[in-house]
Formats: structure tokens, sequence, C-alpha cells
């Protein structure tokens, strides 16, 4: 062990070198560990990201993709809708919790009147409240469902306090039996076991004053009355022009009415129905169907498994159907993201390969200055194993120290320095894709509640820059193995030159 004291003595003995080539690993040590370290907080932060949201997906149409189609074809290209076997087909599949899907339709009450917070006076009206008035009713949301304890019980969205929920033999026969928001029933005066009525109604804007080219009648008896959980209705806000989305899908739901998806699918044929006619008698060129009012929701039991099973489904999906899901609202982050990732690897591909390259040059300049005192530990006999450890025992001890502070202060430097460039990031994404990060920038998972809407600010939450031990355990091989291989040829070469022509 003689070689590990006149290594250590060598040290201490060319302090200028050794400084040297400390600040010299120092820099390209935080360099390398500020890389290494973005790469495992963007890694996390995608991990927090899926982790935290709701796995719930929802079958839309592709409108950017349906435009593209129409300009290219020089007229309108329609979809078609999902039928009951793919919806079917796509719920079996071994990710899916379990699935629903709900139709929709508008239809009018004379009797009924929207629950608001507060009085009308000052009120701005918002989507799916009528005009009132003689002629008109109010517009109420129908939203079908499929199974007793459907999506929004079962996600915790509400809670039905009052009476019971549907029977799988309503469900099927599509029976005539709603439930309604506890608000909206004080509201209007109603109990479990009251009738209500509602016309479903196909308007002409030529048909005046009432509109109506075509209008059924149904009634409904309520046998449920719920509650939005956590929600107390009358802290919605005093006006609704200021309310938030949040409060704005509340006043929503406490306003809508759910109903069989039978009974919504047949209002929903009479209506496409008498459409058709309409748009043949004015000219029109295409044919409603249902393709937009119809939500099928699928709930998978992991949310990281949800790009399987993105892959698994859209093989099955016609047109321009795709899958939407809350990791979308994510996207100027993740895109922010890969963009950090590309010049993180960059930078850590530079940095390692310059490291060898330096440190080489370094060290062969270095050890050719000492090339009198290697020969002659080699013409007294000393083996060149001990040689060679001898020299890695030196640039390792450097190495070793350089490398350990080079860690935290480059993880330190680049955690700000990539948390501003993300935030500058994403606010430049924002810009070009005229994206706002409000309240009021929501798509129809959001609208739902299964997508909370999150400002730039709160994304940012998601950055988790923890140094955790494989963080450590990675820089600390990828800069001590390149330390290695930078001592290797210039050692080889040192110890193969001839004692006699050196100090001849």
């Amino acid at each position: 062990m003689f070689f590990l004291k006149r290594a250590l003595t060598s040290v201490k003995r060319t302090p200028v070198k050794s400084i040297a080539l400390f600040l010299l690993i120092f820099i390209l040590g935080s360099v390398v560990s500020g890389a290494i370290s973005v790469r495992r907080a963007i890694y996390a932060t995608e991990f927090n990201l899926r982790r935290n949201m709701r796995p719930v997906v929802m079958l839309t149409v592709d409108s950017d993709a349906r435009y593209e189609a129409s300009v290219l074809a020089g007229e309108y290209v329609d979809d078609v809708s999902v039928s009951l076997e793919i919806i079917y087909e796509i719920g079996q599949l071994p990710y899916v919790e379990y699935f629903d899907y709900s139709m929709w339709v508008q239809m009018e009450s004379f009797d009924l009147d929207i629950w608001f917070p507060v009085s009308r006076e000052g009120v701005s009206p918002w989507r799916g409240v009528g005009s009132g008035g003689a002629d008109f009713g109010e517009l109420f949301m129908m939203r079908g469902v499929s199974h007793s304890e459907f999506i929004d019980i079962r996600q915790g969205f509400i809670e039905v306090v009052d009476g019971r929920s549907f029977t799988a033999t309503e469900l099927v026969n599509g029976e005539p039996v709603a439930v309604i928001s506890q608000y909206l029933a004080e509201q209007n005066g109603l109990m479990i076991g009251d009738i209500v009525y509602f016309e479903n109604n196909v308007f002409d804007l030529d048909i005046y004053p009432t509109l109506k080219f075509a209008s059924e009648d149904y009634e409904f008896e309520i046998i449920g009355l719920f509650e939005l959980v956590g929600v107390n209705g009358f802290e919605l806000g005093k006006y609704a022009s200021n309310w938030t989305s949040t409060e704005a899908r509340m006043f929503d739901m406490i306003n809508q009415i759910y109903l069989p998806n039978a009974i919504v699918r047949e209002a929903d044929i009479f209506n496409n129905y008498h459409r058709n006619i309409l748009a043949e008698q004015q000219g029109f060129g295409f044919e409603w169907e249902s393709v937009y009012r119809t939500e099928p929701i699928f709930v998978l039991y992991d949310p990281l498994e949800l790009e399987v099973f993105r892959t698994a489904s859209q093989s099955l999906l016609p047109g321009f159907w795709i899958l939407d899901d809350p990791l979308n609202r994510f996207e100027p982050m993740s895109t922010a993201m890969e963009m950090i990732q590309a010049i993180a690897d960059s930078i850590l591909l530079t940095a390692i390969i310059a490291s060898f390259f330096v440190l080489g040059l370094l060290i062969t300049l270095f050890l050719y200055d000492r090339r009198h005192e290697v020969v002659i530990y080699v013409a007294l006999g000393e083996k060149k194993t001990k040689i060679i450890c001898q020299i890695f025992t030196e640039v390792m001890v450097v190495a070793t120290l350089a490398t350990t502070i080079s860690l935290f202060t480059g993880t330190l430097i680049s955690e700000r320095l990539s948390h501003q460039l993300l935030q500058n990031e994403m606010a430049s994404i924002e810009v070009v894709q005229g994206m706002a990060f409000s309240s009021d920038s929501v798509n129809r998972l959001e609208w739902m509640g299964f997508a909370p809407p999150m400002d730039g600010e709160e994304m940012l939450k998601f950055y988790d820059f923890t140094i955790t031990g494989i963080t450590i355990l990675t820089f600390y091989t990828v800069s001590l193995i390149t330390v290695i291989f930078s001592t290797i040829i210039p050692t080889i070469y040192l110890i193969r030159l001839n004692p006699k022509k050196v100090l001849m």
C-alpha cells in the first residue's frame, strides 16, 4: 500500500495542479449534475402529473382534423357516431375499471324556473338559461345515464340525499323518471313523486313567434333529489358575471336533470328526424346525427396506464374520434418540459464529451511533467500496476471531492434556471397557442369536473426537483466513469515510455 502514501503526498506536494484539476472537474461536474437533475426532475414531474390526475378518458371528435379534411375535400366532412358496440368493446379492455356513456338533449319547461343563488336582477344569463316569458320557457339540460350508480355519483360529484337513483329496469326500458337537484326542487316547490312537464322542441327561426317546427311533450316523475358534494349553492357568488368556470359548472349541474339514456335517445331521434326535414327544406346538404350529444367516459384503474389504453382503444374508433383526458390540460407544461429535456440532453452529452477530452488533455500534460518520476519507479523495479493505481488514486481523490461539491451546486443552480426557463417556455407556448391559463379556459372534461382548471403557477407546483438516491447514483456513475476513462489513455502512454530514452 506504499503507492497510496505516494499518491497522497503527490496531491499535497503539487497544490496548484491539484487545484486546477479540482476546478476543472468541479465546473464540468456541475454541468453534468445540473443536466442529470433536470432530466430526473422532468421524469418525476410527469409521474406526479399522471399520478395526481383522475384516470378518466372521454371520447370526443377532433374538430381540427375534421376541419382540415373538409378544407382538403372542398366540402364539409361530417363524422359518424360511435356505436354502443364500440363503447362496450372499449369498456371491456383490462385497463378500464368502469365506464359510462351519457346522451344529452335540451328540453323546454313553462312550469319550472332555473335555479339562481340570487334574484334575476343584474344577473347575466348563462348557457342553458332560457329567456322565459309567455312564448318561451326555460331550457334545461337533460342528461342521460346508463347505470344506477352513474359516473357523477361514483366519482363523488353528487350524492342522492332524498329518494333514490334509477333501477336497472327503468334504465333499460327508458321509463319517464328523473333525478334533480335539491336546490332546483326547492326553487319550484317540488318533492319526490311529483310530475314535471317538458317540451322537446325543434325550432325554426322563420316560424314566429313560437319558432316551433316540431314538438313533443314529456312527463317525468321525480324519484330522487341530489346535492353537489361539499358545495353550498348560495355561496357560488352574487352575480353570474363574476363566476369562475368551476362555479358556472356547479350552476349547470344544479340545473341539469338526470334521465335514463333510453328516453334521451328517443328524444334525440325525434329531434334529428325533424331537423333533417327542416334542413332538406332549407337546402342544407348534411344530416343531423348524435355525434356531439353522446359522451362515453371511461375510468381506468391506474392513470399510469393511460398511454397503453390510448393505443389499445384508438384503433377501434371511427372517423375523427379521439381520446381526451385530463393530462391534455398540462400540454403547455409538457411541451415546455420536452424542450427543456432536449436542452438538458444536449448539454449532458456535450459535457461528457468535453470532459473526456479536456480532462484527458489536462491529465496528459500533468503526467508528462512527471515522466522522469514515473520511469524512475519503473527502473527501480516498481510494478506498473502499482504505478497505475498511484496515478488513479491521485486523480480520484481530487475528482471525488470536486464531484461531491458539484453535485449540490449544479443541482441548486439548475433548479433555479430550469424553473425559470420552464416558466418562460410555458408563457411563450401560451402566446403561440393563444391559450390563457385562466379558470375560463376549459374543455369538456374540465367542465364536467374531472379536471379542475389550473393556471400556470398551479402547474409549476408539480415541478419536483428533489434529489433522490437514483439521481446521486447516476451522477457519481457518469462522472467517475468519465474521469476514469479520461485517465486511462494518458496513464497507459506514460508507463509504456522507455526509461533509458526519458533519462538520457
